[in-house]
């Protein structure tokens, strides 16, 4: 299987965001506009100006620029000019704008590429964040970004170009610009999404050396000093360095820059540092007195739950199973609970618990309580983004049904699912009610035929006389009593599956009202020539 990677360049990242988070206040005060005139909207658009953010660090006695909006970066900001140079570039828009300078904040901006590399783990579970501490922020921007071993995905996103699809769809939602890079090896894709002529790259392995030889030396990701000395002597593209020798290469530049090239083409392996997300958090609570009250025990884990779903909120991650342990004098006891559908609702959670440690026996003095996250799933699109927001988490009939397995049991809340078959007894079946939740019931079509409300879960035998064999019944025997038939429709044949291997029965349905006014559905099994009682018009 030939390797993929997938590199996503997110220079603006933090300045899209602030900008894209102002817009959208100033978006919901238009909305009082909506009443007036075609003419005055016009005006109001007119007026509306344009936003340029600009993040500065001090760099000596200098403010320089760090981070800008990629707004202000298409009037020429770039990181490492002076901030009078970056607002005289930015005033040079036609329309109205709005030039905000805020300090820059690299704790921010590294929290930001950890929600980016959280959301990102729908695409591949291998990613790396690339962060250069060493450097100083308007040096480091090359660094802002992630990259994606997509080796093997193709089974989840039938081409590169649909996957490069979706992710730049999704990010320009949020207001984010990329460039992305898909080719064989990481540090080719790290130099494409950033040195690239197009936003969006796709290198297959046979052209990878021919389309980089255009990229200058700085592809490479060597440390200044090495790429300094490159110019020194007219090196300045990557083709430039292919036509070099090997050993010549190694000796004049050093080992790194020889092997640097070789990852870059392949001839040697090399993989992503895979970034680790943080262990899943743990609350717990210490009590100056023991408690033997289960109820003081169930509002202890109501009031640490808050904070271990903030922290679940901030990874992305939706509760999916915790631990209880509680601590006492005499042994500590463990309970594994299993949050199904996982979700990071209180409400919810608080339920499950509660009907769990109800069942629970527990010990006379609790001296310590502890919760902790024993598995949690990543968020989906629609419960965060990538700025760390949350929106509706689960639906109430979700609650519901999981609170009510947490009750009564798994099995025993069942939901009625419909199948195709003509056997009127075999038109229903009963599933687990938790394990539904979140799948489309399969479609199965409804005859369109008179059936009565009521139907036996197994049809009830009864003795009948009629004149013939053949001939429909005038009186029956039916739950030991005898009942007179007054009035008869039917026969309507029902004939079990011949492909379902099983042995074939043909039945003759009938709707017989008896004296005392009730519609009964009877059969004859022409087989074994007996009758029986199916359902009843209620």
């Amino acid at each position: 299987m030939k390797t993929r990677f997938l590199s996503l360049y997110t220079p603006h990242i933090l300045g899209d965001l602030i900008r894209k988070k102002l817009q959208n206040k100033r978006n919901a005060g238009k909305k009082s506009h909506e009443r007036y005139s075609n003419d005055i909207k016009q005006e109001l658009a007119v007026s509306t100006p344009q936003i340029f953010i600009i993040l500065v660090e001090k760099h000596g006695n200098k403010e320089l620029v760090a981070r800008c909006c990629s707004n202000a970066a298409t009037f020429g900001v770039r990181p490492g000019i002076s901030v009078i140079q970056a607002a005289d570039l930015c005033s040079q828009s036609k329309n109205k704008s709005e030039i905000l300078i805020n300090k820059f904040n690299e704790n921010l901006e590294n929290k930001t590429l950890q929600h980016l590399a959280s959301w990102a783990y729908r695409f591949s579970p291998r990613i790396a964040i690339d962060l250069n501490k060493s450097a100083p922020a308007y040096k480091s921007q090359l660094f802002s970004g992630i990259s994606l071993d997509i080796t093997g995905t193709s089974r989840i996103f039938p081409s590169e170009d649909s996957l490069i699809t979706a992710i730049v769809s999704e990010l320009e939602q949020y207001g984010i610009s990329a460039r992305l890079a898909i080719t064989p090896t990481s540090p080719s894709a790290w130099a494409f999404s950033r040195y690239g002529e197009n936003k969006t790259s796709i290198i297959e392995d046979n052209e990878l050396k021919y389309l980089a030889q255009q990229l200058p030396c700085e592809a490479l990701g060597l440390s200044e000093p090495i790429n300094q000395e490159m110019k020194e002597v007219n090196i300045t593209r990557l083709g430039h360095l292919f036509d070099l020798p090997q050993r010549i290469i190694a000796e004049r530049f050093g080992l790194q820059t020889y092997q640097q090239i070789r990852f870059f083409l392949g001839e040697e392996k090399t993989n992503i540092s895979q970034w680790k997300f943080d262990n899943l958090p743990t609350v717990e609570k210490s009590f100056l007195s023991p408690i033997s009250n289960r109820l003081q025990l169930i509002r202890a884990c109501e009031e640490l739950l808050p904070t271990l779903i903030t922290k679940l909120q901030l990874k992305q991650c939706c509760l999916s199973a915790i631990e209880i342990s509680i601590s006492s004098t005499a042994k500590n006891l463990c309970q594994q609970i299993t949050i199904s559908p996982a979700s990071n609702s209180k409400k919810y959670i608080s339920a499950v618990i509660k009907a769990t440690l109800e069942r629970m026996t527990l010990p006379e003095e609790c001296h310590n309580l502890k919760l902790t996250v024993s598995k949690s799933v990543s968020a989906i699109a629609w419960q965060f983004n990538i700025a760390g927001e949350n929106e509706n988490l689960i639906t109430t009939k979700a609650e519901i049904v999981g609170s009510l397995s947490a009750i009564v049991g798994a099995n025993n809340t069942l939901l009625a699912v419909g199948k195709e078959s003509y056997l009127p007894e075999q038109v229903t079946t009963y599933i687990p009610a938790i394990s539904a939740l979140g799948s489309r019931p399969a479609k199965s079509k409804i005859l369109a035929a008179d059936r009565p409300s009521r139907l036996f879960p197994q049809a009830q035998k009864i003795t009948v006389l009629s004149l013939l064999p053949d001939n429909t019944p005038f009186l029956i025997r039916w739950s030991r009593k005898k009942y007179r038939i007054i009035d008869v429709i039917g026969p309507e044949r029902i004939t079990s599956e011949w492909w379902r291997n099983t042995e074939i029965e043909t039945r003759d349905y009938f709707k017989a009202q008896i004296e005392t006014g009730l519609y009964l559905w009877i059969f004859r099994a022409i087989e074994r020539n007996q009758w029986f009682c199916h359902g009843v018009w209620c």
